[in-house]
Parts: C-alpha cells; sequence; structure tokens
C-alpha cells in the first residue's frame, strides 16, 4: 500500500522490527522523487543492518533524514545535497551488546561480535563520512549517535578543513576517538551560532579500553569553549554558554563519563585502566580562564579520574579578574578534600591585593556541600564585609558545628535551606 503512493509521499515516519527493514523490498528498490522527510526506526540489535538501498538512492528533495536502529553506508554519493538535517542512531555499542551476532557460531558470549572488526563485509560500502558534510554545503543540524566505522576513509584526502557555515546543532554521541575525529576536522568558525553536544561514553569501534579525556580534543573546541563567559565543569565534564546580541551564540556541552570502564567497582576481568586528569585541570592547561563571568563546579564520583582539588579551585578564584557569580554543588563527602576550600580561600585573603578580588563577587552559591563551619564562618565574615550587596545560597549544606552565628552573620544577604 505505502509501495503505491512514493511517487507523491512527502513525509513518511515508520517504526518496524529489524527483520522486516532488512526484507522490506519495497523500502530499498522504490524511489522517492517527493519525500522531503523521512523518520524511519528499528528495534535496537546487537548488529544493526547497514541497508545496501534505501528508496533506490533516489531521493532528490530529501531535506531531512532520521534513522533509528540502523544506517546507511558512510557514502557521500547516497546523500542527497539537499539535506538540512542528518540524525543517525545506530545503537552500535560494544560495551552495551556483549551477545553473538544472528547467525554466528560464536560460543563465547564475553567475546565481541565479528561487526566489532572493521574487515567485516557490513563495512563494504562505507567510503567517509567527512565528505557527507562536505556536499550537504545546506546542512544545519548533524547528529550522529552510537556509529560504527566513523573513521573510515582518509580525511587527509580532503586537504583542508571542512566547513560547515551552515550548522547550528552538531551531536556526537560515540567513542572518543571517533568524537574527536570528526572535530579535528570540522571547521566551525563561520557558523554564527552551534549548539555542540558530545558525549564519549560508548565504545563505537575496535578501540582499546582507554579513559576519554579532554586532553584529545583539539584546540578548535577549547576556542569555541572559550567563547562562553559562563562554564559548569566536573572531573568528567564541561559544559558552556553564551548568546550575542540577537539570540545568536554558543552551547556547549561534552560528557567523557563511560559507565562501563568508571561507574562500578573494578572487576577481576575488567582491563587495568590508567587514571586521567579531571576536566578542571585540563581546562585550565588548554584555555585562558581570564575571561570568565561565571564558574559552576560539580562533584562527580569517579575512580579512575583525579578529583577535583580544593587547593586548585582557591587559587583558580583568585587568578579570574571578571568572575561574578560562583556555584559549589555535590562536594557532600566529609573525606573529600573540598571541606578544605574555605581554609585555603582564607590564606589567599591574608594579601590585601587579593582580598580586592572579592569585592567584584556577585554571587556565592553551595549546593549539596559538607562544609567545615569554623572557616566557612571566617570567611562569609570578609566576604560580606569586601562585598556587602553579593547574593548568598547555602542549600542541603551540612555543617560539623550548629552553631547558629553563621546564619546570623549572613541573613542579610543569603537564602539557607
Amino acid at each position: 500500500m505505502i509501495q503505491g503512493c512514493m511517487s507523491r509521499l512527502t513525509r513518511l515516519e515508520l517504526s518496524m522490527e529489524d527483520e522486516h527493514l532488512r526484507n522490506a523490498a519495497w523500502l530499498h528498490d522504490t524511489p522517492a522523487p517527493a519525500m522531503v522527510s523521512l523518520k524511519l526506526s528499528v528495534s535496537p540489535t546487537a548488529s544493526p543492518a547497514i541497508l545496501s538501498a534505501l528508496f533506490a538512492w533516489n531521493m532528490p528533495r530529501l531535506e531531512s533524514i532520521c534513522l533509528t536502529g540502523f544506517r546507511i553506508p558512510w557514502d557521500a554519493q547516497l546523500f542527497p545535497r539537499t539535506l538540512k538535517e542528518i540524525y543517525i542512531d545506530e545503537t552500535y555499542d560494544l560495551w552495551s551488546y556483549s551477545w553473538p551476532e544472528p547467525n554466528s557460531d560464536e560460543d563465547d558470549d564475553e567475546a565481541p561480535p565479528p561487526s566489532a572488526y572493521l574487515d567485516h563485509p557490513r563495512y563494504t560500502r562505507d567510503r567517509d563520512v567527512l565528505p557527507i558534510i562536505l556536499r550537504c554545503d545546506q546542512l544545519q543540524s548533524l547528529h550522529l549517535r552510537q556509529c560504527s566505522n566513523m573513521r573510515c576513509g582518509s580525511a587527509a584526502a580532503l586537504g583542508t578543513l571542512v566547513e560547515a557555515p551552515m550548522l547550528r546543532d552538531l551531536s556526537l554521541h560515540a567513542s572518543s576517538v571517533d568524537c574527536v575525529h570528526i572535530l579535528s576536522h570540522l571547521d566551525v568558525s563561520k557558523a554564527a551560532q552551534i549548539r555542540l553536544d558530545v558525549e564519549c561514553g560508548f565504545k563505537t569501534g575496535p578501540y582499546d579500553d582507554a579513559l576519554p579525556t579532554l586532553t584529545q580534543f583539539p584546540d578548535a573546541f577549547f576556542d569555541i569553549l572559550q567563547s562562553c563567559p559562563y562554564i559548569t565543569v566536573s572531573a568528567a565534564s564541561v559544559s558552556g554558554s553564551y548568546t550575542k546580541a540577537g539570540g545568536a551564540g554558543f552551547d556547549v556541552r561534552v560528557d567523557l563519563f563511560c559507565q562501563w570502564l568508571e561507574g562500578y567497582p573494578r572487576e577481576t576481568w575488567q582491563p587495568r585502566i590508567d587514571r586521567v586528569d579531571n576536566c578542571l585541570a585540563v581546562v585550565g592547561e588548554r584555555m585562558s580562564l581570564t575571561h570568565l563571568k561565571g564558574l559552576r563546579i560539580l562533584h562527580h564520583d569517579s575512580r579512575l579520574r583525579e578529583p577535583i582539588q580544593s587547593k586548585a579551585v582557591a587559587k583558580l578564584l583568585f587568578e579570574l579578574p571578571r568572575l561574578r557569580h560562583i556555584v559549589l554543588e555535590g562536594f557532600g563527602d566529609k573525606r573529600g578534600n573540598m571541606p578544605k576550600l574555605w581554609s585555603y580561600i582564607l590564606k589567599y585573603c591574608e594579601r590585601p591585593h587579593l582580598m580586592a578580588c572579592l569585592k567584584r563577587w556577585g554571587s556565592l552559591e553551595v549546593k549539596d556541600c559538607y562544609v567545615l563551619h569554623d572557616p566557612m564562618y571566617a570567611f562569609l565574615s570578609v566576604l560580606c564585609a569586601q562585598s556587602p550587596r553579593a547574593y548568598l545560597s547555602l542549600a542541603n549544606v551540612e555543617m560539623d558545628d550548629k552553631d547558629a552565628r553563621i546564619q546570623e552573620l549572613v541573613k542579610p544577604h543569603f537564602s539557607m535551606r
């Protein structure tokens, strides 16, 4: 029935089982000359399909393609130039699926599926991902999530970076190796605005198990992040936002957390993974932070990432001349190092030229944290004197002392819940 309508059908949204997708001849062989928007999804499998044909590759008016649970080959010639939106979520993750492929003779449940190896026949028609972006010069939204073989082809053959001046929304959810590959060869410097969303907690290729780190990211990423006067950072993530006049701007988020590697106590069968530095330390090394107006620091519990150190935070706060808004959240561990933060800050306040920095602080919010009363009280006494109009907020804060003096001291400035 659908087959008879394909010559005039402009939009199609369809969900089906993987077996039906592979065997639907009309879906493979029938041209769709009027198709503008296509949305197809199938139930996830351990080895998602890579279709050898989709509507006879005849979709000359297609502007939006959304594929979930499978994909088409990485070949620029198969993607219509008219595309403005590409969303492909292959749901391919070697950490999520450890059972053999269908029709495989493999009996070892822990062995990777045959499709984990790039000489598998499913990758025969893959060419290169980046020329797809080059061909679709009107592309505004690109989402590649849990896709296999994203490093196929040779980016060096392109000669230069791939420009994407119309791109407004870029989402990459894959292995860090794959994400960094795309980011390293993509030039979005001419984009008036960009939303960048990167998650690296997947294994989408035959790579050694290693913890993603920001040190792998290209300088161009930090150039975008440096445009953001407000950033949020934890041991495993960083995000930022910037809005220009007229509504254009940047929105950046990178999440490096790998549940399979760092979310659980190490089992004997898991590989030994080297510890890596936290994101705040790497950001401070790769770019200047003196432009920051707002800094939000979140706790993130990971056995494989170095924790954010209170001494480093205290030093940083006094190195940011434009800083006005500070948020500390989630540091509730009594045995952690963050309760010492206020003691370190007090030491910096002993230097008159550094104490003057407090006059610029417009707000300080402390949420879900454990603090030591005496140094906190002493610091807030100094802050209230230096910045009497500062807004202070303590939410769900546990103290080692129930002394009410701290509430009386800053009652005109803050809310305490």
